[in-house]
């Protein structure tokens, strides 16, 4: 049964508009699965607190984004700080939306927001990001007279400059590189390369084409032309390939790309040999992507485009895409860690 037939009767201006609300989370992600998460919150918000929107008290809020956890796994445990963020975040938006919504020429909801003055929770070690001296450090370990430290490299320089998530990388295959035209949003053109990966998350069955910045296409190219593969390389070949069959597998299967959990370990070992916490993730090194893309000069909206969050909230805790899209603030993070390029 669709959640919505449990939520409390809304009157039409306020279901109206929270259908309207739920068609721009699905424009803004193009996800429906956030659309559904966002209509959850909603509904069992209102459900919890037994009122119409416009009588929620600042105290309701708090209330429900404080509520501990129903699962059978986490019954009566504390709420993660990640969980009453979100529901923060989802409430914000919904009342920010209403505030704009125009009934008959008057906004659908007047006076102050409910979350007004609801300060989101400081968020576990794996949100943290690295300084610019640890990414510098993490990179200067990585040995690069070596096939392997070459691929290392340019693998991990490419989770940082991209600011991808692990799945959307592990897996890129030759052909997901390509030599073309990139179009900027200004509709200035110039010659580059682009990259395509299937998203994570609420975004699993599409597939995204990303300007590949210069700095990562081109230590990709060192690394295939020092490993001899440049001329050889098919297709379908992995670009970050295993150096012998079965290194990073489960099997010894030809032709795969390294596993997620080997990557992980080769992050590790290179955190270690820095001397860097060893609690950083290789998810790290996208909310460092995303630091030091906004402290060099990037907006936010366009760090939610990057990072494909649905909702700008989520990318301010942080810290569609077209085919072929540019992007330029790549180039403000390359001038910014250009010293990487030359360790």
């Amino acid at each position: 049964m669709d959640r919505m037939d449990a939520a409390l009767p809304l009157s039409q201006p306020w279901q109206a508009c929270l259908d309207a609300w739920l068609q721009s989370v699905y424009d803004r992600s193009g996800s429906e699965r956030s659309r559904i998460v966002y209509r959850n919150q909603i509904t069992r918000f209102l459900d919890t607190v037994g009122k119409s929107p416009e009588q929620v008290t600042r105290s309701d809020v708090r209330a429900f984004i404080g509520q501990s956890s129903q699962g059978n796994r986490h019954r009566g445990e504390p709420v993660a700080a990640s969980t009453r963020n979100g529901r923060l975040t989802a409430l914000s938006s919904f009342y920010r939306f209403a505030s704009a919504y125009d009934v008959d020429g008057t906004p659908l909801f007047t006076g102050q927001l409910p979350t007004t003055g609801i300060p989101y929770l400081k968020v576990g070690f794996n949100y943290r990001y690295m300084t610019d001296a640890e990414v510098t450090h993490f990179f200067e370990s990585i040995d690069r007279s070596t096939i392997k430290g070459r691929r290392d490299f340019c693998l991990f320089l490419a989770y940082f400059i991209c600011a991808r998530r692990r799945s959307e990388l592990v897996s890129l295959r030759f052909r997901d590189l390509e030599q073309t035209v990139i179009v900027g949003n200004d509709g200035t053109r110039h010659d580059g390369w682009v990259y395509r990966f299937q998203g994570a998350k609420g975004h699993a069955r599409r597939v995204f084409t990303f300007e590949m910045p210069e700095i990562v296409i081109k230590h990709i190219l060192d690394y295939l032309t020092f490993a001899g593969r440049i001329k050889t390389i098919q297709p379908d070949d992995p670009v970050f390939a295993p150096l012998f069959p079965g290194q990073g597998r489960r099997d010894s299967k030809k032709n795969e790309p390294l596993s997620g959990n080997y990557i992980n370990g080769l992050f590790r070992q290179y955190c270690a040999k820095a001397g860097l916490d060893s609690r950083f993730t290789l998810h790290s090194l996208r909310h460092s992507s995303a630091r030091a893309r906004y402290k060099a000069g990037a907006s936010l909206q366009s760090i939610q485009h990057l990072l494909l969050h649905s909702n700008i909230g989520i990318t301010d805790l942080y810290l569609r895409t077209l085919a072929g899209v540019a992007d330029p603030e790549a180039r403000l993070l390359e001038q910014w860690f250009s010293h990487l390029g030359k360790l």
